[in-house]
């Protein structure tokens, strides 16, 4: 339906099913847009593996920038307390796996590398809007060109879809996913 504009990408016409429990912003039907060119199964299977690099390295990021040091008995209690997550993200699938890691790394970068640390918190929030309770975060004087950064970094992302869709095709993929956010809710 993106490509061919046989139907409506959200609301009960788009063929998912109503309501739609995961629903995203015109904006991440580009950025997702490699994986439909692949096989589901493969895609899947990219998808996942990416979600585990994802949180490995921002974990691995996180304890070198930041020297952590951890007993035997604290990874099997973090172990522990993250098996129930583990489970759901290995069963559903979804991003929050990836917005957990870039909401990490970008708190980790947030005073030596700003506009990375902006750019992954632009890319966080324009999946779900959760990830912009962490901007007190960055109101600390050595963090706050990570908000300054953030603007853009949102304008950018969210303007992209200008080079694929038209000003009013993009407009109209908005409204629908707009409608559909305000039907479910």
């Amino acid at each position: 339906a993106l490509v061919d504009g046989s139907r409506p990408l959200y609301g009960p016409s788009s063929g998912i099913g109503f309501p739609m429990y995961y629903r995203y912003p015109p904006v991440t039907y580009i950025l997702l847009w490699p994986l439909s060119l692949m096989p589901l199964a493969r895609a899947g299977f990219i998808w996942m593996l990416g979600a585990w690099a994802a949180a490995v390295g921002a974990v691995i990021l996180t304890i070198r920038t930041a020297g952590l040091r951890f007993s035997r008995n604290a990874i099997v209690g973090a172990c522990a307390c993250m098996l129930a997550y583990v489970v759901l993200a290995i069963r559903y699938g979804n991003v929050q796996p990836y917005l957990i890691a870039m909401i990490l790394v970008a708190l980790v970068l947030s005073e030596t590398h700003p506009v990375a640390s902006a750019s992954l918190l632009a890319l966080a929030i324009t999946f779900k809007i959760w990830p912009l309770f962490f901007a007190p975060w960055f109101l600390r004087r050595n963090r706050r060109m990570v908000l300054v950064w953030l603007i853009p970094a949102m304008l950018f992302l969210w303007l992209v879809p200008l080079f694929v869709w038209s000003p009013s095709r993009y407009l109209d993929l908005i409204a629908q996913w707009y409608h559909s956010e305000l039907q479910s809710a």
